[in-house]
């Protein structure tokens, strides 16, 4: 049984994943404020798979590295989708996509691959393919 701990206010989208995982132990957090003392207890039950609003990209960071994050966000935004990427988010989905689109977002990512846009995909390829060759430019946001 997978263990995924879903940090967003959203009861609507909270219930579409407990349909989407029935078969999934969710460790839910509703509360209007993030707290990361929160989060860091949630990654001590080792979770699967972490899913959280896209209001919370900036804390990211603060997160275990191999930690397997999809950003979840109310709609679509390529400059949000890339900073989440660049931030170590393995995916960016958006709370209105289609069930079997987001069972599909869930399995790739819990697989280990990553979940993202083509264009974001090309814009992170692009910013690594300038630090190779030694050009410290980043890509601009």
């Amino acid at each position: 049984m997978q263990k995924i701990f879903v940090f967003v206010k959203d009861a609507a989208f909270l219930k579409r994943i407990r349909r989407i995982l029935p078969q999934t132990i969710l460790l839910l957090q509703q509360s209007e404020y993030f707290q990361k003392d929160q989060i860091r207890k949630a990654l001590k039950a080792d979770p699967d798979l972490i899913i959280m609003d896209s209001k919370y990209i900036s804390h990211l960071m603060d997160l275990q590295p191999k930690a397997k994050i999809m950003v979840a966000s109310d709609t679509y935004d390529k400059d949000t989708e890339y900073l989440s990427a660049r931030l170590g988010a393995k995916g960016f989905i958006t709370k209105d996509m289609k069930t079997p689109q987001l069972k599909r977002a869930f399995n790739i990512v819990n697989s280990g691959q990553v979940w993202m846009t083509r264009a974001v995909a090309a814009r992170i390829c692009s910013e690594y393919r300038n630090i190779f060759r030694g050009n410290q430019n980043i890509v601009e946001v």
